[in-house]
């Protein structure tokens, strides 16, 4: 079974596993002073975009603009409002599906969030891509229905086998569920692909997995990058 807290973390996971960053002491007034320029520049874009849409009332890619900036500055409801005018312009296009989901799922209307990854999906030629799919697994994760989250992830394996990331996310539903033996088979797939964001993550999993298989299932593993060889 799955717990909440065990799913809690699988989400954290997904949304950082693909950033790396170098942590360093910065002062409060560098902190401002970048807010402030930050801000300065997002209300700059606004009002640019703002100027393209009126002066081009049937072009929808200046309201899609305006609505990714007013989601950075945090104004959802702007954000909503210009990618819907952006839909009603252009309402086959599967792209303004995509980002209204992800303004839904950035501020957790799972739901909704759905709605538009399935219409994605609707509109997206059938078999082509992975991405309607990936996002769709990724929202079932942060709405805790691992089930579900697996069945998509295993729909992206099908349209693309060679895809990396839904075995490390397979690999993680695995160990919840207890299961080592799948949780080893998908973490060494992801890393035969060539799976990069959670490289390191996947190879100190199957560190700690292999002394619980059977000893003939288990495998010789590179060392993990930044680790030294042991004697």
């Amino acid at each position: 079974m799955f717990s909440r807290s065990a799913l809690a973390l699988l989400v954290v996971v997904s949304l950082v596993g693909c950033l790396q960053e170098t942590v360093r002491p910065i002062s409060s007034r560098t902190l401002l002073e970048e807010g402030r320029e930050s801000t300065l520049l997002v209300d700059t874009k606004i009002a640019q975009y703002q100027e393209l849409a009126d002066e081009f009332p049937e072009e929808p890619k200046y309201r899609e603009r305006l609505s990714q900036f007013y989601g950075r500055k945090g104004d959802y409801k702007q954000a909503l409002r210009f990618i819907h005018e952006a839909q009603e312009l252009d309402p086959d296009n599967p792209k303004y599906d995509y980002l209204e989901g992800r303004i839904f799922h950035g501020i957790g209307n799972y739901t909704s969030a759905e709605v538009c990854y399935r219409e994605m999906i609707r509109k997206t030629p059938e078999g082509n891509y992975t991405g309607p799919y990936f996002e769709l697994a990724l929202l079932y994760l942060a709405n805790e229905k691992p089930a579900a989250a697996k069945a998509t992830f295993e729909k992206c394996l099908e349209i693309d086998p060679l895809f990396p990331q839904p075995h490390y996310h397979l690999a993680e539903l695995a160990l919840v569920r207890r299961d080592q033996k799948a949780a080893v088979q998908h973490l060494e797939e992801y890393l035969r692909l060539g799976g990069l964001s959670f490289h390191d993550e996947a190879l100190q999993k199957l560190y700690r997995l292999q002394p619980e298989l059977p000893n003939g299932e288990r495998r010789r593993l590179p060392e993990p990058r930044g680790q030294r060889s042991r004697p």
